[in-house]
Protein backbone atom coordinates (compact mmCIF):
# COMPACT_ATOMS: atom_id res chain seq x y z
CA UNK A 1 0.00 0.00 0.00
CA UNK A 2 2.81 2.39 0.86
CA UNK A 3 4.39 1.69 -2.53
CA UNK A 4 1.03 2.40 -4.16
CA UNK A 5 0.85 5.80 -2.45
CA UNK A 6 4.42 6.57 -3.47
CA UNK A 7 3.82 5.80 -7.14
CA UNK A 8 0.42 7.48 -7.18
CA UNK A 9 2.17 10.70 -6.17
CA UNK A 10 5.44 10.24 -8.09
CA UNK A 11 4.18 9.16 -11.51
CA UNK A 12 1.71 12.05 -12.09
CA UNK A 13 4.29 14.55 -10.86
CA UNK A 14 6.95 13.17 -13.21
CA UNK A 15 4.50 13.08 -16.13
CA UNK A 16 3.48 16.68 -15.43
CA UNK A 17 7.12 17.81 -15.37
CA UNK A 18 7.94 15.91 -18.56
CA UNK A 19 4.88 17.33 -20.29
CA UNK A 20 5.80 20.88 -19.27
CA UNK A 21 9.41 20.42 -20.35
CA UNK A 22 8.26 18.85 -23.61
CA UNK A 23 6.13 21.87 -24.47
CA UNK A 24 8.93 24.19 -23.41
CA UNK A 25 11.44 22.28 -25.53
CA UNK A 26 9.12 22.26 -28.55
CA UNK A 27 8.62 26.02 -28.24
CA UNK A 28 12.31 26.76 -27.77
CA UNK A 29 13.38 24.53 -30.66
CA UNK A 30 10.87 26.09 -33.05
CA UNK A 31 11.75 29.59 -31.90
CA UNK A 32 15.47 28.91 -32.22
CA UNK A 33 15.05 27.31 -35.62
CA UNK A 34 13.04 30.27 -36.90
CA UNK A 35 15.52 32.72 -35.39
CA UNK A 36 18.53 30.92 -36.89
CA UNK A 37 16.95 30.66 -40.33
CA UNK A 38 15.94 34.32 -40.18
CA UNK A 39 19.49 35.24 -39.17
CA UNK A 40 20.97 33.21 -42.03
CA UNK A 41 18.56 34.82 -44.49
CA UNK A 42 19.64 38.26 -43.28
CA UNK A 43 23.26 37.19 -43.66
CA UNK A 44 22.60 36.05 -47.23
CA UNK A 45 20.81 39.33 -48.03
CA UNK A 46 23.84 41.30 -46.83
CA UNK A 47 26.18 39.08 -48.83
CA UNK A 48 23.99 39.43 -51.92
CA UNK A 49 24.04 43.22 -51.63
CA UNK A 50 27.82 43.19 -51.18
CA UNK A 51 28.24 40.96 -54.22
CA UNK A 52 25.90 43.21 -56.22
CA UNK A 53 27.98 46.27 -55.37
CA UNK A 54 31.21 44.52 -56.36
CA UNK A 55 29.77 43.42 -59.70
CA UNK A 56 28.09 46.70 -60.71
CA UNK A 57 30.96 47.95 -62.87
CA UNK A 58 31.22 44.61 -64.70
CA UNK A 59 27.47 44.52 -65.34
CA UNK A 60 27.55 48.08 -66.66
CA UNK A 61 30.27 47.36 -69.24
CA UNK A 62 29.32 44.70 -71.83
CA UNK A 63 33.00 43.99 -72.41
CA UNK A 64 33.62 43.25 -68.73
CA UNK A 65 30.54 41.04 -68.34
CA UNK A 66 32.73 38.12 -69.35
CA UNK A 67 34.59 38.65 -66.06
CA UNK A 68 31.47 37.97 -63.96
CA UNK A 69 32.05 34.23 -63.97
CA UNK A 70 35.59 34.72 -62.64
CA UNK A 71 34.32 37.20 -60.03
CA UNK A 72 31.65 34.72 -58.88
CA UNK A 73 34.15 31.89 -58.46
CA UNK A 74 36.69 34.13 -56.69
CA UNK A 75 34.30 35.71 -54.18
CA UNK A 76 32.55 32.40 -53.52
CA UNK A 77 35.80 30.88 -52.28
CA UNK A 78 36.18 33.72 -49.79
CA UNK A 79 32.66 33.70 -48.30
CA UNK A 80 31.81 29.98 -48.81
CA UNK A 81 28.56 30.84 -50.57
CA UNK A 82 27.35 29.99 -54.04
CA UNK A 83 27.16 33.11 -56.24
CA UNK A 84 25.27 33.55 -59.51
CA UNK A 85 25.16 36.62 -61.75
CA UNK A 86 22.09 36.86 -63.95
CA UNK A 87 21.34 39.29 -66.77
CA UNK A 88 18.03 41.14 -66.66
CA UNK A 89 16.70 38.84 -69.41
CA UNK A 90 17.48 35.77 -67.24
CA UNK A 91 20.70 34.69 -68.93
CA UNK A 92 23.28 33.37 -66.48
CA UNK A 93 26.49 35.39 -66.86
CA UNK A 94 28.49 33.84 -64.07
CA UNK A 95 28.22 31.09 -61.47
CA UNK A 96 30.62 29.94 -58.81
CA UNK A 97 29.75 26.24 -59.10
CA UNK A 98 28.82 25.68 -62.74
CA UNK A 99 29.67 26.75 -66.27
CA UNK A 100 27.12 29.52 -67.01
CA UNK A 101 26.99 28.50 -70.67
CA UNK A 102 25.38 25.18 -69.66
CA UNK A 103 22.78 26.72 -67.34
CA UNK A 104 19.22 27.44 -68.40
CA UNK A 105 17.50 30.81 -68.26
CA UNK A 106 16.84 31.91 -64.66
CA UNK A 107 14.22 34.58 -65.26
CA UNK A 108 11.42 32.40 -63.86
CA UNK A 109 13.29 31.32 -60.75
CA UNK A 110 11.11 32.34 -57.75
CA UNK A 111 13.82 34.40 -56.04
CA UNK A 112 14.81 36.09 -59.31
CA UNK A 113 11.21 36.91 -60.25
CA UNK A 114 10.58 38.27 -56.73
CA UNK A 115 13.75 40.39 -56.88
CA UNK A 116 12.70 41.94 -60.20
CA UNK A 117 9.26 42.72 -58.74
CA UNK A 118 10.18 43.91 -55.23
CA UNK A 119 13.96 44.46 -55.33
CA UNK A 120 14.75 41.41 -53.21
CA UNK A 121 13.76 37.75 -53.45
CA UNK A 122 14.13 34.70 -51.25
CA UNK A 123 13.36 31.04 -51.90
CA UNK A 124 14.17 27.60 -50.55
CA UNK A 125 13.97 24.82 -53.14
CA UNK A 126 15.72 21.95 -54.86
CA UNK A 127 18.56 22.90 -57.20
CA UNK A 128 18.45 20.91 -60.44
CA UNK A 129 22.03 22.03 -61.08
CA UNK A 130 23.58 20.96 -57.78
CA UNK A 131 21.01 18.24 -56.96
CA UNK A 132 20.35 19.38 -53.41
CA UNK A 133 18.03 21.72 -51.51
CA UNK A 134 19.26 25.31 -51.37
CA UNK A 135 18.33 28.61 -49.76
CA UNK A 136 18.51 31.44 -52.31
CA UNK A 137 18.55 35.22 -51.95
CA UNK A 138 18.57 37.50 -55.00
CA UNK A 139 18.95 41.30 -55.20
CA UNK A 140 18.99 43.73 -58.07
CA UNK A 141 22.18 45.18 -59.52
CA UNK A 142 21.52 48.81 -60.46
CA UNK A 143 23.51 51.76 -61.67
CA UNK A 144 21.94 55.19 -61.21
CA UNK A 145 18.51 53.60 -60.99
CA UNK A 146 18.96 51.52 -64.14
CA UNK A 147 18.51 47.76 -63.80
CA UNK A 148 21.64 45.93 -64.94
CA UNK A 149 20.98 42.42 -63.67
CA UNK A 150 20.56 40.25 -60.60
CA UNK A 151 23.09 39.01 -58.07
CA UNK A 152 22.11 35.81 -56.29
CA UNK A 153 23.73 33.98 -53.39
CA UNK A 154 22.81 30.56 -52.01
CA UNK A 155 23.65 28.08 -49.29
CA UNK A 156 22.85 24.35 -49.18
CA UNK A 157 20.14 23.55 -46.65
CA UNK A 158 22.57 21.08 -45.11
CA UNK A 159 24.69 24.07 -44.07
CA UNK A 160 21.61 25.88 -42.75
CA UNK A 161 20.44 22.80 -40.86
CA UNK A 162 23.90 22.23 -39.38
CA UNK A 163 23.80 25.69 -37.83
CA UNK A 164 20.24 25.16 -36.59
CA UNK A 165 20.92 21.64 -35.29
CA UNK A 166 23.86 22.85 -33.21
CA UNK A 167 21.50 25.14 -31.29
CA UNK A 168 18.79 22.48 -31.11
CA UNK A 169 21.26 19.93 -29.69
CA UNK A 170 22.22 22.37 -26.95
CA UNK A 171 18.56 22.98 -26.07
CA UNK A 172 17.71 19.26 -26.02
CA UNK A 173 20.72 18.51 -23.82
CA UNK A 174 19.74 21.25 -21.38
CA UNK A 175 16.13 20.05 -21.22
CA UNK A 176 17.23 16.43 -20.74
CA UNK A 177 19.45 17.42 -17.80
CA UNK A 178 16.64 19.54 -16.33
CA UNK A 179 14.21 16.62 -16.72
CA UNK A 180 16.55 14.25 -14.87
CA UNK A 181 17.01 16.77 -12.05
CA UNK A 182 13.26 17.35 -11.79
CA UNK A 183 12.54 13.61 -11.77
CA UNK A 184 15.13 12.99 -9.05
CA UNK A 185 13.75 15.90 -7.02
CA UNK A 186 10.17 14.73 -7.46
CA UNK A 187 11.08 11.22 -6.36
CA UNK A 188 12.93 12.57 -3.31
CA UNK A 189 10.11 14.89 -2.26
CA UNK A 190 7.51 12.15 -2.69
CA UNK A 191 9.63 9.79 -0.61
CA UNK A 192 9.92 12.40 2.15
CA UNK A 193 6.13 12.79 2.15
CA UNK A 194 5.24 9.09 2.06
CA UNK A 195 7.92 7.79 4.43
CA UNK A 196 6.09 8.92 7.61
CA UNK A 197 2.87 7.43 6.24
CA UNK A 198 4.64 4.10 5.74
CA UNK A 199 5.95 4.31 9.32
CA UNK A 200 2.45 4.95 10.69
CA UNK A 201 1.01 2.10 8.61
CA UNK A 202 3.67 -0.32 9.85
CA UNK A 203 3.14 0.75 13.46
CA UNK A 204 -0.64 0.38 13.14
CA UNK A 205 -0.19 -3.14 11.78
CA UNK A 206 2.06 -3.97 14.75
CA UNK A 207 -0.56 -2.70 17.19
CA UNK A 208 -3.19 -4.77 15.41
CA UNK A 209 -1.02 -7.85 15.95
CA UNK A 210 -0.78 -7.11 19.69
CA UNK A 211 2.46 -5.16 19.98
CA UNK A 212 1.47 -1.94 21.76
CA UNK A 213 5.01 -0.58 22.14
CA UNK A 214 4.79 1.63 19.05
CA UNK A 215 6.10 5.22 18.95
CA UNK A 216 6.43 7.15 15.70
CA UNK A 217 9.42 9.56 15.52
CA UNK A 218 8.02 12.98 14.56
CA UNK A 219 10.23 15.87 13.45
CA UNK A 220 7.73 18.26 11.91
CA UNK A 221 4.49 19.95 12.89
CA UNK A 222 2.77 19.87 9.51
CA UNK A 223 -0.25 17.66 8.74
CA UNK A 224 1.82 14.47 8.65
CA UNK A 225 3.71 15.50 11.79
CA UNK A 226 0.43 16.11 13.64
CA UNK A 227 -0.80 12.72 12.42
CA UNK A 228 2.31 11.13 13.95
CA UNK A 229 1.74 12.94 17.26
CA UNK A 230 -1.91 11.86 17.25
CA UNK A 231 -0.88 8.27 16.58
CA UNK A 232 1.61 8.35 19.46
CA UNK A 233 -1.05 9.76 21.80
CA UNK A 234 -3.48 7.07 20.69
CA UNK A 235 -0.85 4.37 21.12
CA UNK A 236 0.02 5.59 24.61
CA UNK A 237 -3.67 5.88 25.55
CA UNK A 238 -4.34 2.38 24.24
CA UNK A 239 -1.37 1.02 26.17
CA UNK A 240 -2.59 2.69 29.38
CA UNK A 241 -6.12 1.44 28.83
CA UNK A 242 -4.98 -2.13 28.23
CA UNK A 243 -2.78 -1.96 31.33
CA UNK A 244 -5.79 -0.81 33.40
CA UNK A 245 -7.91 -3.63 32.05
CA UNK A 246 -5.25 -6.20 32.85
CA UNK A 247 -4.83 -4.78 36.36
CA UNK A 248 -8.59 -4.82 36.92
CA UNK A 249 -8.81 -8.45 35.92
CA UNK A 250 -5.97 -9.28 38.31
CA UNK A 251 -7.77 -7.62 41.21
CA UNK A 252 -10.96 -9.52 40.41
CA UNK A 253 -9.06 -12.74 40.45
Amino acid sequence: MSRSIYWKLTVPLILLVLLALGFLGFYMINTTRSSQISHLKSQLVNEAKLVANISTSSFADPVQQANLDTIAKTISGEISTRITFIAKDGTVLGDSDQDPATMENHLTRPEVAAAITTGEGQATRYSATLHENMMYVAVLVKNQGQLLGIARVALPLTTVESSVNAEVTTIISGIAIAALLFIATAALITRMITHPVRQITKAAESIASGNLEQIIPTRTYDEIGRLGHAFNDMSQHLKTTMASIVEGRSNLA
